[in-house]
């Protein structure tokens, strides 16, 4: 079996995306070591990253743009150009899915990937960058 296994995380300095090989190891900051995560390409060239955007490539691309799906980004499940569900990528069980209902019944990726009915998953963003996609619209009106 060949997949591509690699990871991404805000770099702690910039806030800036990074990309490649997932480290976790002791670091010094401001004196104080500390279990640390980070991420590049080599092991010369790793940065330190915030922990809580690490998220690994599920091994999904879009259909249509090629852009990497990786845990944590927010997708579109879209049916007969309906939206049918927004919500994170999460691993469940080693698996990549959605959480249907937020109660913990999550339909992995590859359901919809595989289905003959013809489901498109689109990224609008991801759970750090844009957590409001998150909330439900309330129409008031």
């Amino acid at each position: 079996m060949k997949r591509e296994i690699k990871f991404r995380g805000k770099y702690k300095r910039t806030g800036e995306w990074i990309f490649g090989l997932l480290f976790k190891g002791v670091g010094c900051s401001l004196g104080v070591d500390k279990i640390a995560y980070y991420v590049g390409d080599c092991f010369d060239f790793y940065e330190e990253v915030i922990p809580e955007t690490v998220g690994q490539y599920t091994g999904i691309r879009h259909k249509e743009t090629e852009e990497e799906l990786y845990e944590g980004d927010i997708i579109q499940v879209i049916l007969k150009g309906e939206i049918i569900l927004t919500k994170p990528i999460i691993e469940d069980y080693g698996a990549w899915g959605v959480d249907v209902d937020f109660d913990g019944i999550v339909c992995p990726l590859h359901d919809y990937i595989t289905s003959k009915e013809g489901y498109i998953l689109k990224c609008i963003g991801n759970i750090h960058d844009n957590p409001e996609l998150l909330t439900p619209i309330i129409n008031n009106q």
